[in-house]
């Protein structure tokens, strides 16, 4: 009998969200209905409260490690490993609905790019976006990965890179998991070295974005206001 009770609820799941979509989802709901697919024939409510409890949210779950998600009861390693894939699809559909060999026409839809980019990243991550003069993107490659300081980046292997690609233009990314989005002085300093490091061979860095909390953040937008207290404060504020 219980077998034909968790049976029915989970049927009763997948229509309402061919019916709904996600939208009128509560969280632990969500997570119900994507566990089904990683478990078979069993009732998956309590795991996924168990799951939210533990973590606190439902975004917290899906960028938890696989070792940390493991430690919740009746998640095994192939639970985990699919929970940690969905916000790697996501990353990835959403790149390829941006990118799609179109032109970047903006600096917000360059910065809407990286933040897509990162989406699900939970490690600090450098990355070079390379342009060509009509600001199509030519490639993108990480630089470093890790634990990470602007101040310790790989200038060889960063000039490595867009001379590999032979672009004349190029925009620095890295992220601040779970932090601030604003620069640190580490990190202005270092976008002033490789501008003028980089410029002596006329490769133009046009910007330096730092992505943190699904936002971004221009670092030479903000220094180039900098000549201007005033304008450069507005500037700081419109990000808070």
């Amino acid at each position: 009998m219980n077998g034909n009770i968790h049976k029915c609820h989970r049927q009763r799941i997948r229509n309402r969200f061919e019916h709904e979509s996600l939208d009128g989802f509560e969280p632990h709901e969500v997570l119900e209905l994507l566990l089904q697919y990683a478990i078979k024939r069993k009732d998956v409510n309590p795991i996924a409260h168990a799951l939210l409890d533990h973590f606190g949210s439902l975004s917290a779950t899906m960028e938890a490690s696989k070792e940390e998600l493991m430690r919740v009861d009746g998640v095994g390693e192939s639970v985990a490993s699919f929970l940690r894939m969905i916000p790697q699809f996501g990353r990835r559909y959403g790149l390829d609905k941006l990118h799609n060999g179109r032109v970047f026409e903006s600096l917000d839809s360059i910065g809407t790019y990286c933040v897509n980019r990162y989406v699900g990243e939970t490690d600090e991550v450098l990355s070079l976006m390379l342009l060509d003069e009509s600001f199509r993107m030519l490639g993108w490659e990480t630089v470093q990965r890790g634990s990470l300081s602007c101040s310790t980046v790989n200038l060889e292997k960063l000039a490595e890179v867009v001379f590999r690609y032979d672009a004349p233009a190029f925009i620095l990314v890295h992220n601040h998991p779970n932090g601030t989005i604003f620069p640190s002085v580490s990190d202005l300093d270092t976008t002033y070295r490789i501008r003028e490091i980089m410029g002596n061979f006329n490769r133009v860095l046009l910007e330096h974005i730092i992505v943190a909390n699904n936002r971004y953040f221009p670092i030479v937008r903000y220094i180039e206001r900098q000549e201007d207290d005033a304008d450069a404060r507005e500037f700081f504020d419109s990000f808070l």
